[in-house]
């Protein structure tokens, strides 16, 4: 596994961008992206989508990864679909395996759309103290999918 992207990804997170924009940015920045764009792009993808709970930011960027690649593998934009559409369902098998959902608000036992939970969340760092967690386990997965 390549340490310096999985690194890359947790002090990014650690330094205030969301889990998608972690992901995206520790494997999409520097070749044909530049690193404003790859922050970019991903910012509404956290907190499950815009802090909706729904699929987890960590995963979704790492969707945004897994495209790129298959863009890079195959030729056909056909084919680039179905190639990415099996490596994300490899991703999410193995995601899934190790904490039960993809799902934001099941990983975080919080509706962050919800007011109240997103006050709480807040006021007990709960994303500060299970998303590492999740972004660590993202970038692992997804080096095991792309072949890294």
């Amino acid at each position: 596994m390549e340490k310096n992207r999985i690194d890359r990804a947790l002090a990014l997170f650690a330094a205030g961008y969301n889990c998608a924009q972690a992901i995206f940015t520790a494997y999409a920045a520097g070749e044909e992206i530049p690193e404003r764009l790859a922050l970019s792009l991903p910012s509404a993808f956290g907190g499950g989508i815009a802090r909706m709970g729904e699929t987890c930011g960590a995963v979704s960027g790492s969707f945004m990864v897994i495209g790129r690649h298959a863009g890079r593998l195959e030729k056909d934009p056909l084919m680039i679909k179905e190639c990415a559409y099996a490596m994300v369902e490899e991703f999410v098998d193995a995601f899934a395996a190790r904490h039960g959902s993809i799902r934001c608000r099941d990983l975080l036992g919080y509706d962050l759309s919800n007011p109240a939970d997103y006050a709480r969340v807040k006021a007990e760092d709960v994303i500060g103290q299970r998303c590492p967690a999740f972004v660590r386990s993202a970038a692992e997965v997804l080096e095991s999918v792309l072949g890294l």
